[in-house]
C-alpha cells in the first residue's frame, strides 16, 4: 500500500536479541513511525538494514510512504490466542 502522509515522530532505532525457530541467537532492529494519514494514525515501523542505515527524517513533512501489512496468531503465556499486526515501511520518500 502507497500513500500520502505526514511524519508526526520519528523514533529511536532500538534492537533487541531473541531466538529465532531454528535456535539461533540474532538481533532484531526496528524503529518506530506515528504517521498521519487525513484523521487516522498509524503506527508503522523500518526493521533490519533499513532501520539501522535511515537518516532523521524531518517531522511534519509530507512523504510517500510504500506498507506492508502482516498478521500473525501466536499463544501467550497463559495458551491465550492473540493476534499480531504488523505494519512495515518498506519505503519512505519525502513528497
Amino acid at each position: 500500500m502507497e500513500l500520502i502522509c505526514k511524519l508526526l515522530s520519528q523514533g529511536q532505532l532500538e534492537e533487541r536479541e531473541f531466538t529465532n525457530s531454528k535456535g539461533e541467537n540474532v538481533k532484531f532492529a526496528s524503529r518506530g513511525h506515528l504517521l498521519a494519514y487525513g484523521a487516522d494514525r498509524i503506527y508503522a515501523e523500518t526493521v533490519q538494514e533499513a532501520a539501522r542505515s535511515e537518516a532523521a527524517l524531518e517531522i511534519d513533512k509530507l512523504y510517500v510512504a510504500t506498507l506492508s501489512f502482516s498478521a500473525r496468531s501466536w499463544k501467550d503465556q497463559q495458551g491465550k490466542e492473540r493476534i499480531e499486526l504488523r505494519c512495515i515501511i518498506t519505503k519512505i520518500i519525502e513528497l
